[in-house]
């Protein structure tokens, strides 16, 4: 019978400490959230003060993340004492795509320079067609006062694109070689990371230690796989987006392709945002120069293109566990571009996508990675225990 009693009693304590316990739990919970949000505006606040370091940093961790395989495959196959080549290798990648887009840059820049000033009169046609229709709305809604204000005003001069995009133009060559400075910084940082990414895992190695040292090393190995994966997928997507979207506006004769193309890849990057926009300014300037019912056939083209890369290759390819929210693209656009400027706004959706994959690795920190993606449970996220998208294998640990 004390033994009961020992039991009702220990029982009893229970009950009148639980809520206490409770109560004490959730005030933890509460100032570790509130401790862990102010560490990341701090943190946040840093990388905008350490913009021309921690950029060029970050950007280089992604390049040299993309280019490793090369690198990787190469000094397999080749002897330790000719392991060189796969640096050059790798490098000679990154300095053929920074030629090849600088090429596309210049040769838009240079067409539309030449050929958009033969669209200012039809420009301002269509202004004034939209400032008449926006004068007959205002005028049903206001009446005869509003109709003869709107007669006393005047016609109202169109915005000066042209102004807008030479003078946009200007100042991007007068930072020319800040670019080309961070550019070349960038260059030798992903060199230098090429060549001591193997030590760095030995040191991680040697640090983690124990019986959670595989385990490590296995998040590490997966989620630089994955970040892989979602590079490759994106530049594929853009490349078939970008090439279809140029052949459709081909066909029907509307001008600056390779802009088309261009914006179509890069901004293939930016889940559905990145689309809109492209497709919007595509269709936009096929109503500017083509016939209404030419382009609304041109707008229902990239529709369809839209819609087939979308909702079909992009998701069978990429798979669920690398989808991002549009509305947290968005938002990370915004927050990243405050911390980066254009650097950020064209990093934001990579960082959103390696902080997902990281945090979907730790249970405790999957509700954050689930509040980042496209997915509804941390189930889908995790592919039922870290399952990798399709076509890809299981992670397992693998030789330095």
């Amino acid at each position: 019978m004390a033994r009961t009693g020992d039991e009702a009693r220990k029982d009893g304590r229970k009950t009148v400490l639980g809520p206490e316990g409770t109560g004490q739990e959730r005030r933890l919970k509460v100032l570790v959230w509130t401790a862990g949000l102010l560490l990341t505006l701090a943190i946040l606040w840093g990388l905008h003060q350490t913009l021309w370091v921690s950029m060029p940093m970050t950007a280089a961790f992604f390049i040299a993340v993309g280019v490793w395989p090369v690198t990787d495959w190469v000094q397999r196959r080749l002897p330790k004492r000719l392991g060189w080549l796969g640096y050059v290798a790798a490098m000679t990648i990154i300095l053929l795509v920074l030629a090849l887009f600088f090429l596309g840059i210049s040769y838009a820049a240079t067409t539309v320079a030449e050929q958009w000033p033969q669209y200012d009169d039809r420009f301002q046609a269509w202004w004034d067609r939209l400032i008449q229709w926006f004068g007959s709305v205002a005028n049903g809604a206001a009446g005869e006062a509003g109709t003869g204000a709107t007669a006393e005003g005047g016609a109202t001069s169109p915005p000066n694109v042209l102004g807008f995009v030479s003078s946009y133009a200007l100042t991007i060559i007068q930072s020319a070689w800040e670019v080309v400075a961070v550019l070349v910084l960038i260059f030798f940082l992903v060199l230098l990371m090429l060549i001591e990414g193997r030590v760095w895992r030995a040191k991680l190695e040697d640090t983690a230690r124990g019986e959670d040292a595989d385990e490590w090393l296995r998040v590490v190995d997966d989620v630089g796989r994955r970040f892989r994966w979602y590079l490759v997928v994106r530049s594929f997507v853009g490349l078939i987006s970008g090439a279809l979207y140029a052949l459709w506006l081909w066909l029907w004769g509307v001008d600056f392709v390779i802009v088309w193309f261009l914006l179509a890849l890069l901004l293939n990057f930016v889940p559905t945002l990145g689309s809109l926009v492209a497709g919007g300014l595509a269709a936009a300037f096929a109503f500017l120069q083509l016939p209404p019912g030419t382009a609304l056939i041109v707008a229902i083209g990239i529709l369809a293109i839209e819609q087939v890369t979308g909702n079909y290759l992009d998701p069978r390819m990429q798979g669920r566990q690398l989808s991002v929210s549009p509305l947290v693209a968005l938002f990370m656009l915004l927050l990243w571009g405050w911390v980066w400027g254009v650097a950020g706004a064209l990093l934001a959706v990579p960082l959103t996508v390696l902080i997902m994959m990281v945090f979907s690795r730790f249970p405790a920190l999957q509700p954050l990675a689930l509040l980042l993606s496209g997915e509804d449970s941390c189930a889908a996220l995790t592919g039922g225990g870290g399952d990798a998208p399709a076509g890809q294998k299981a992670p397992e640990a693998r030789r330095s």
